[in-house]
């Protein structure tokens, strides 16, 4: 599967452009990013929305199928309203878990969540595909504080 190589400049993440064509990895840590982050925080998918109802959850969401492929961002929606103790570390862990399930079809899920200091939240996800040697490895780093992600790794 090829995804669109991103880097994240603290403003919703950007393409790597390279040779004036956008670079392209087979790295499942670009979809990763997107299931936490890619969605629309304001609103989440519902299967039954009342008719004449306008939609406002993620426009790539289709609500005839099964909600396994929604992107709602979970994540983010729960580290912009949460507060860091170590009481929400296992709610962060959760919707952490929750928006990267569907990445469960391309192999084994592993999902480390920490905070390496005040006011940080490091999560790791590591998806090993049976078909390759090496896994694909995301680290993102979320500042409670500046309440964005200030780092994000592809290893």
């Amino acid at each position: 599967m090829l995804n669109f190589t991103l880097y994240e400049d603290g403003n919703g993440g950007q393409m790597v452009l390279q040779n004036n064509e956008i670079l392209q990895t087979e790295s499942l840590a670009t979809l990763a990013y997107l299931l936490m982050f890619g969605g629309n925080v304001a609103a989440k998918t519902q299967q039954d929305n009342p008719i004449g109802e306008l939609r406002i959850d993620w426009w790539g969401n289709d609500p005839t199928e099964n909600s396994e492929k929604w992107i709602n961002s979970e994540t983010e929606k729960v580290l912009k309203g949460i507060e860091i103790s170590s009481q929400s570390l296992y709610t962060i862990q959760q919707a952490v878990i929750n928006d990267t399930k569907s990445l469960e079809q391309y192999g084994n899920v592993t999902v480390l969540v920490s905070f390496p200091n005040l006011n940080r939240v490091s999560i790791e996800i590591t998806i090993e595909e049976p078909s390759k040697i090496n896994g694909n490895r995301l680290i993102i780093v979320w500042d409670a504080t500046r309440n964005e992600i200030i780092r994000k790794d592809i290893l």
